[in-house]
């Protein structure tokens, strides 16, 4: 396939604060892809169009802000709400104005929810040619993070543990199933050589890689923040509770 012509959408997924923003921004930079803010379409339990899962979406001040970001209006995301049957109905139609909005109707949309992790089965069966880019990162700088709440809400260690070992068995459960349809990316391989693999990625999407150049200093290597805010017993907790998924992905 040359480049350029796909049009299959694909996934950025993983646990909060592992890089799926950086990722997402980098890939923004690409004339053919567009990503808009985080839809969580596929995160929710509750199934499409009953009460809750429309309350999420009529109630919820974040989701409203993205909305925002992604300059929809209210009126025209109910408007597609209201139209949609189903989960896939519903990104298809957010993704397409999406892209009217950003000036590039011919552009290629990807999502990036962390924590449609939880709905990987249900993308999977509506978008069964997708690829899933899977983003992993040290829990030690996942709970550091998270325990500072720079973007998310502050959270306990047992929080940020439980928010990484859930997408960890998700991804390592789904790729056992579909190892064809999981690209992974480790956050430390991407944030020491940015342009590498985003170069490895593009190309596996059939993108060119030719057409995104990642500006000087954009992204920082990971600084292993956990050494100093989190104490020696506090590390070892994680890693006792995260050795499984450690083990597996290289970091001990």
């Amino acid at each position: 396939m040359s480049y350029g012509t796909e049009s299959t959408p694909f996934f950025l997924v993983g646990c909060v604060r592992s890089g799926t923003t950086l990722l997402r921004d980098i890939l923004r930079m690409h004339p053919r892809l567009e990503g808009a803010e985080e839809s969580h379409f596929f995160r929710w339990s509750d199934p499409f169009a009953t009460p809750r899962y429309t309350a999420l979406y009529k109630n919820n001040g974040d989701l409203k802000e993205s909305r925002r970001l992604d300059q929809i209006t209210e009126e025209e995301f109910f408007s597609i709400f209201t139209s949609a049957q189903n989960r896939k109905e519903l990104q298809d139609a957010y993704c397409k104005l999406y892209l009217a909005k950003q000036r590039n109707p011919s552009g290629r949309w990807f999502d990036k929810t962390p924590q449609n992790i939880y709905g990987l089965f249900l993308l999977k069966e509506a978008y069964p040619e997708a690829t899933f880019v899977h983003i992993h990162r040290n829990p030690l700088n996942v709970a550091a993070s998270l325990r500072k709440g720079v973007v998310m809400p502050s959270m306990t260690l047992t929080a940020a543990i439980n928010y990484w070992n859930d997408s960890y068995i998700m991804m390592r459960d789904f790729s056992k199933l579909y190892p064809e349809s999981v690209y992974t990316i480790p956050y430390l391989q991407l944030t020491t050589y940015p342009q590498q693999t985003l170069s490895g990625l593009l190309h596996h999407v059939h993108e060119d890689p030719d057409k995104l150049t990642i500006p000087e200093g954009y992204v920082y290597a990971e600084r292993n923040a956990y050494t100093k805010s989190l104490l020696p017993s506090e590390q070892q907790y994680i890693q006792t509770a995260c050795a499984n998924g450690m083990h597996a992905l290289g970091y001990v």
